[in-house]
């Protein structure tokens, strides 16, 4: 009996980015991290168009699109069903705004400790508050609410982690329906600064939850989603969780090696496992120093990239695609590894 198939994509955006590589090049030479650049090395790669993460997220879990944000992260938290899933969903998550000038500073509630608690709070009173417009917000987990209703809006938002520490003078909600939906920001401002959780935090000194961020309309057409039966996605997302329901897919969240996989992996046609900033030492790359991504690159070293070459060498795997932020999507197989002609490249080869 032929032996079936089973494919691996490893994804961590920004791992190898361009600058981050270039900062930190003298060190990374010094660093060994032998697997990782074989498998680099010796891949097959081509260089795909930008996404954001939930549209990678998608394209690497072999959906045609990705389905829309809100409606999915719900799925991940909530269960949802029967009539629920024929809703229109938005998303409209707490937040801090920061004055700057002739601007506002959007500031994640995840990056500033809001509590369940807290949060639940201000969900009531916003809906105590806009109960007139026939308006009642889902409480999804402490960082994000929901919004379902039974016709589309006519609106066009920018995602939340698109507009993260930055100016919002240029994201606000655009479209038909879009002056509606600022005005609603707007007045939450207003409701949630003299809110008693605001009070609490103001003389503790903490960071404010003065105010909302729209984002993440849409739907869901379950007849256009590609059903991934026989794959597995292991994940910290809450869309990836939603997608991989949507898909019949086996969901769980990332281990920390590849070991405590392995079985789940062999035994699957197709296995997608995300890492983000957090999966492993509770600090962003963007506010790693040095030292701490090299230690992360030598623990993945040890703990993914090592066993995953000997899955492929072994003929374990078919195939490894990995997604790193190298500006490129490299693709390796037993016959690539077997390239004695190709040296090993240089970081910078590999990351440019």
């Amino acid at each position: 009996m032929a032996k079936s198939e089973n494919h691996l994509t490893l994804c961590f955006p920004e791992l190898l980015a361009s600058q981050r590589v270039q900062e930190g090049l003298a060190q990374l030479k010094k660093t060994e991290l032998v697997k990782l650049q074989t498998l680099l090395s010796k891949a097959d790669y081509h260089f795909p168009k930008k996404r954001c993460q939930e549209d990678l997220t998608a394209y690497l879990f072999h959906q045609q699109k990705a389905p829309s944000s809100a409606i999915t992260r719900a799925n991940g938290l909530c269960d949802l069903s029967g009539d629920e899933l024929s809703e229109y969903w938005i998303s409209i998550d707490p937040v801090q705004m920061i004055p700057d000038r002739d601007t506002l500073i959007l500031i994640p509630s995840a990056d500033i400790g809001i509590t369940e608690e807290e949060s639940k709070a201000l969900l009531e009173n916003f809906n105590q508050h806009f109960s007139q417009d026939g308006l009642k917000l889902i409480f999804g987990d402490a960082h994000q609410w929901f919004l379902s209703i039974k016709q589309p809006v006519a609106i066009e938002t920018t995602p939340l982690y698109q507009v993260a520490y930055q100016s919002v003078n240029n994201h606000y909600p655009e479209g038909a329906a879009g002056n509606y939906w600022r005005q609603l920001m707007n007045e939450t401002q207003m409701l949630f600064y003299n809110h008693e959780v605001n009070h609490q935090r103001r003389l503790l000194n903490l960071p404010e939850i003065n105010s909302v961020w729209v984002w993440g309309e849409g739907g869901i057409d379950l007849d256009k989603i590609n059903q991934r039966n026989n794959a597995v996605l292991l994940s910290n997302s809450d869309y990836s969780k939603g997608l991989a329901k949507f898909s019949g897919a086996e969901f769980a969240v990332t281990p920390k090696s590849f070991k405590a996989c392995r079985n789940q992996i062999l035994s699957s046609h197709h296995t997608l496992i995300e890492f983000n900033d957090q999966t492993f030492s509770g600090v962003s790359l963007e506010q790693m120093t040095l030292e701490q991504w090299l230690d992360l690159l030598c623990f993945l070293e040890k703990n993914w990239f090592e066993p995953v070459f000997e899955s492929v060498k072994n003929k374990e795997l078919d195939s490894v695609l990995l997604e790193l932020g190298a500006n490129k999507q490299f693709l390796i197989t037993s016959k690539t590894l077997k390239r004695f002609w190709r040296w090993k490249k240089s970081w910078l080869a590999i990351s440019n």
